[in-house]
């Protein structure tokens, strides 16, 4: 009964602050607008490509290779235009006009570059690598590079690309990683709760009550929780319905991620407040701890380096992210993101344990 009261009285003064509650729901809505608009049509390559001109000539119709030539994906990075006879196709490259051909004749497909570095021949390469299409091979005809590719005709007949639902644009890859790093910002509540108790002498007076210290720091905890996963809720809701964000996944999968990522921030705050017992010198941790676990775990840009690949391993962002990636774009239930949503459990029961070893010191002050 007493975590109870001690929770409630938690929420209600979080509540009645109407300027973190405005921080903290309005300002990542706003935030997660500006760079998903701002990164949408990328999305989100880590690095912009000069588009290349590349033109076509089939001897016969192939409309899945069409459909392939003019998908989103090849657009973003080439201009395509189709040639009604191969003189034609031949002379523009001779000339310069376009980079590459690619060219259907004799069952077979060849790319040709005007230069010995082809950079429309690995992404047609590896788009129909990933179909599992034939084997590949590549030598060089004279000053042109060309390489081939042994083509099924009845295959690339029945062969559609579709990619839209299962590569993140930029609202929806930011509407998951700006939501953890201002989850991880709202840190500061529990700083706030602990640091007002000791100037109100709040605290003290707990510590006569017949409150055990357990009872005061998981209270604590479950209020400064519900309060950060009420405003969570209102950021997702408010970008899938509002942003129109793709969060079509396993809901189990996404609010467990949520929910135990909220466990570890509010730990972290809990013991940062009860260590520092300064608002300012926990702000500090607080902001520095949320810009490098969302810089490691990609929170800025999806490609981050090798060594903030591997610091992300440690970061928190890293698994709930994951966990929810592969709810929406993977089709993962509760049972196949057991690895993230295991390592989750065992961050959060850890900073459960250190809270409740910490927040001891509370009734010594």
């Amino acid at each position: 009964m007493n975590i109870v009261q001690i929770a409630l009285f938690t929420c209600k003064r979080h509540i009645r602050d109407y300027k973190m509650v405005i921080a903290l729901t309005l300002f990542p809505v706003l935030i997660i607008f500006i760079l998903g608009q701002a990164l949408d049509s990328s999305q989100m390559a880590p690095k912009q490509m000069n588009s290349i001109k590349v033109g076509y000539w089939f001897e016969t119709p192939i409309p899945a290779l069409e459909t392939l030539l003019h998908s989103n994906s090849l657009q973003e990075v080439a201009e395509v235009q189709a040639y009604p006879s191969m003189d034609e196709a031949v002379r523009d490259i001779d000339q310069g006009i376009v980079d590459s051909l690619v060219i259907y004749e004799n069952g077979k497909v060849q790319v040709i570059s005007s230069n010995e570095k082809s950079m429309i021949y690995p992404i047609i390469s590896s788009m129909l690598q990933a179909q599992k299409v034939g084997e590949i091979t590549s030598d060089t005809v004279n000053e042109n590079a060309v390489h081939e590719m042994n083509l099924s005709k009845a295959y690339v007949k029945d062969q559609i690309i579709v990619t839209e639902g299962k590569v993140p644009r930029g609202i929806d890859y930011y509407s998951v990683t700006m939501l953890f790093q201002c989850l991880f910002f709202g840190t500061i509540l529990a700083v706030l709760s602990v640091i007002r108790d000791s100037l109100n002498r709040t605290s003290e007076r707990s510590a006569t009550a017949p409150i055990t210290n357990w009872e005061y720091v998981m209270g604590k905890m479950i209020g400064n929780v519900t309060v950060l996963f009420i405003f969570a809720l209102f950021i997702v809701l408010f970008t899938k319905f509002v942003y129109g964000a793709n969060w079509n996944g396993s809901w189990w999968v996404i609010l467990a991620s949520i929910l135990l990522y909220i466990v570890i921030a509010i730990g972290f705050g809990l013991c940062i407040a009860y260590l520092t017992r300064n608002t300012g010198v926990s702000s500090i941790f607080v902001m520095f701890g949320a810009i490098f676990f969302s810089l490691s775990s990609g929170g800025f840009a999806r490609e981050v380096g090798p060594t903030l690949e591997k610091i992300s391993l440690f970061s928190p962002n890293h698994y709930a992210q994951e966990a929810i990636f592969d709810a929406v774009y993977r089709g993962s239930s509760f049972a196949t993101s057991s690895y993230e949503i295991i390592i989750l459990v065992i961050m959060a029961a850890l900073m459960i344990a250190l809270s409740l070893l910490v927040g001891r010191r509370e009734w010594a002050w």
